[in-house]
This record gives structure tokens, sequence and C-alpha cells, in this order.
């Protein structure tokens, strides 16, 4: 009886309504938990039958293809050896509040993930169609959070809150950097600086990609820029995006140092904030195509002005 049981039990479970996003998994689900020593590591136990403390075994656990998901319970995820290797595709990572469908914009999710490696990544991704949803994520000082590689094609961040201001402020430390990677979406994130970090997304290479509904912002120092935007940029849309300033200084918002693609960036109904100093800066004539955004006014008649020219 026990081989018909435990699959019944199993779709029975994908559609209880306390199941989460399971329903929407072809793959199967690994959950973990904040180390050994997590207050509800035997109660996980009794619950779920794929439970284990570190990221990099659910990692391995994995099936290339499947559609797993990975759910991280409410704590501090610590990489202490190499950073993660997400080498499967159609693998995603959850936060809690994300896999409940409790999230709402702009939420820190309880599910811190970070290192302690120092100069390492917590994750470098290389295979397609992988994401993080929902996850507070913390790079190391002098590192990037996330490195996405060529093969990393079909990303999504999503619903993250990328933490920039824990870490010691230094100009290498990274939010993620895209590789020459296509079809990466990174939608309604928060990347909070507090002065002069790397920038909050480096991406030099992306194809055909999108940077969408994000608050990105600084709260001390001076941020050189936001959004690096590098040679080979082709296809990037930054739409929706509020790009700000906390009483202190944003040089460059959208930042084209190194861009050589003609039309190769469209930036598309952002919001700048009036502390940012020059909203999309160090573009050659032609490689960023600019409509309805605008810099933010200060006052209650000041309605912001439209950014029509690059300067």
């Amino acid at each position: 009886m026990s081989i018909f049981r435990e699959p019944y039990n199993r779709e029975k479970a994908r559609r209880d309504k306390l199941a989460g996003r399971w329903a929407n998994i072809t793959g199967d689900v690994f959950h973990v938990l904040p180390g050994a020593a997590a207050t509800h590591l035997d109660h996980a136990r009794k619950l779920h039958r794929n439970v284990f403390t570190d990221v990099a075994s659910a990692l391995t656990e994995c099936v290339d293809g499947r559609g797993d998901a990975i759910v991280l319970w409410p704590g501090t995820h610590t990489v202490s050896t190499a950073s993660l290797a997400m080498s499967k595709s159609d693998v995603k990572i959850f936060g809690p509040e994300a896999w409940a469908g409790t999230y709402r914009p702009g939420m820190r999710s309880r599910a811190i993930l970070t290192t302690d490696v120092t100069g390492d990544e917590i994750m470098n991704v290389t295979a397609q169609h992988c994401g993080v949803m929902g996850v507070t994520i913390r790079p190391i000082t002098q590192s990037d959070a996330i490195d996405l590689s060529i093969a990393a094609d079909y990303f999504t961040l999503q619903d993250c809150y990328v933490d920039l201001f824990t870490p010691a402020v230094h100009t290498s430390t990274i939010g993620i950097t895209l590789a020459a990677a296509e079809g990466i979406v990174i939608d309604g994130c928060v990347f909070h600086s507090d002065g002069a970090q790397g920038n909050a997304i480096v991406a030099t290479g992306a194809i055909d990609s999108y940077i969408q509904n994000c608050r990105i912002f600084n709260t001390a120092g001076t941020w050189a820029s936001a959004v690096l935007c590098g040679a080979a940029t082709t296809g990037l849309f930054i739409v929706k995006n509020k790009i700000l300033s906390y009483g202190t200084a944003l040089t460059a918002g959208v930042n084209g140092t190194g861009a050589t693609i003609a039309s190769g960036v469209q930036c598309i109904e952002n919001q700048f904030g009036s502390l940012v100093t020059v909203p999309v800066d160090n573009f050659d004539a032609g490689e960023c195509e600019l409509s309805e955004n605008y810099q933010l006014g200060v006052g209650a008649t000041d309605g912001g002005a439209l950014i029509v020219a690059i300067t």
C-alpha cells in the first residue's frame, strides 16, 4: 500500500490550501533551515521529506531540468565554503514569504542569504532558467552577491532585497553582475546602498534583458552609480524603476561608461530622485534611448523635470 499512498499524499499536498507555490512547481521541493542548530529542524523533518541545513546540499540534490524548488526558512543562511554553484537548469530559490504567497512590495525577507568567504560571491549561476525569489541577499565586502555566467540565460531575480549597506563600504561590493546571457529579468527588487559601494547592477554584456519595477537607493556617503551598462550591452530595457538618494548624493543613476552598442539601452518611464546628480550619464550619442523619464522635484508644486537629453 505504501507505494500507492506516498504519491497520493504528495499530490494531495500540492492541492492543499497551505501548499504555497508547490502547485506551480513541476519538480521536487527542498526545504533549507539556517544551520543544524535551527530551532525548527525536528518539526521540519516531520512535515517534509527533503530537509537540509545548508543551501549547497539542497542544490546538489536538485535534478537538472526538472523544475525543482528550494525554500529557505527564516534565518541567516551563510555560505561558509566555496560560493554556491547554481549549475542545474530550472532551479528556483524562494524565501518563505514568496513561497507562502505573503510577500508584499519592498519586503525584506526574513530569509537572509549571505557568505563569510572573503573575496567570493554568494552564488555563481551557470545554468538556464534559474532564479531567486523573495530573499534578502547580503554580499561580503569587495565581492558580488550573485554572478551570472554567459550560460545563465533567462535567469530571474524577483522581489529580492539586496543589502549593500551591511557590508563594509568598498567600490568592489556589487549586487549582481550580468554576463553576456540572454533574457535576464530583474523585477521588483530593492537595492539599498550606504555610500561608495560598487553598482547595484552591472549589466555589461547583457542581451535582451529587463531591469524593471525596482527601487535602487543610497542613504549615506556618495554613490558613484547604480546601474552600469558596458561593452556589448544590447537590448537592455530599464523600465519603471525608482532610482533615488536620501540625504546624500548618487552621481549617475544609469551609467553608460564603456557602452558601445548603438541603441543598446532603452530607459523608459523611470523616476530619479532630485539628489541624483545626472540620472543617465556617460553614454555616447545614440547608445541609450530615453522615453518618459523624470527627475523628481522638490516642493508641493514641482512635478519634476522630464529628462530629454543625456549630459
